[in-house]
């Protein structure tokens, strides 16, 4: 099945994950439900799964490593 990978900073990391910076925390109880971000209207629209690996506060060094570390994961 097709994934769409996601890597990035805080402009592609997800919503929907364990933990939460606190201002991405307080945005979530405030609108009352966890909010979609870009990658995860473009699944829905391309009919197929993503694999968010967005890291708030990441360098291009960090998504870099990032790639690297998902390549044998990415088929």
């Amino acid at each position: 099945m097709s994934k769409l990978w996601v890597f990035g900073d805080s402009f592609s990391a997800t919503n929907d994950r364990p933990v939460l910076e606190s201002w991405r925390l307080d945005y979530v109880k405030w609108k009352g439900y966890v909010p979609k971000v870009f990658s995860d209207f473009l699944s829905d629209k391309l009919g197929i799964s993503a694999r968010n690996m967005g890291v708030s506060g990441a360098d291009n060094y960090t998504i870099i490593d990032t790639i690297i570390d998902c390549l044998n994961k990415i088929n």
